[in-house]
């Protein structure tokens, strides 16, 4: 009975410590794949009147988190390590932190510097925003294909 006992926790630990390495290999990885815009880099356009600012790694880990868990039920969209991330920041009215991220499967040379914009393109191409106070993403927008 004792040993059933000692290979069952042997058994967990060895899961709880690969999925603690795998989630953290796979946070890192991605971590290569995209950039956090400072609050000065103006793209009013987008964000209208609205107060900008630059989120920090802790606004970005959890924008990822709840990305991740709701791109899972999109079937149209690839994995999410196939795709580079600008990540933008802005207060709404209500001064919630929102972040607008926008996800791009091509390569582009200065992606890290400017704003990708791009019509069409399908699910190569897509931005969604995520109110980090609510917890809730909203606005998923998918590009058209010509």
């Amino acid at each position: 009975m004792n040993k059933k006992i000692l290979i069952t926790i042997i058994i967990l630990s060895i899961l709880l410590i690969g999925g603690y390495f795998m989630k953290n290999f796979l946070t890192n990885l991605f971590k290569q794949n995209y950039v956090v815009f400072p609050a000065n880099y103006d793209i009013s356009f987008l964000f209208g009147n609205n107060k900008r600012y630059t989120p920090t790694n802790t606004d970005i880990q959890k924008a990822i988190e709840l990305l991740e868990s709701f791109l899972k039920s999109k079937k149209e969209i690839q994995a999410l390590l196939n795709y580079k991330v600008q990540f933008f920041g802005y207060l709404n009215e209500k001064e919630e932190k929102i972040i607008w991220a926008n996800f791009f499967c091509s390569d582009y040379k200065n992606w890290k510097k400017d704003l990708v914009s791009v019509e069409d393109g399908g699910n190569c191409y897509f931005n969604i925003k995520i109110n980090l106070n609510t917890q809730k993403v909203f606005d998923f927008n998918i590009n058209g294909e010509t």
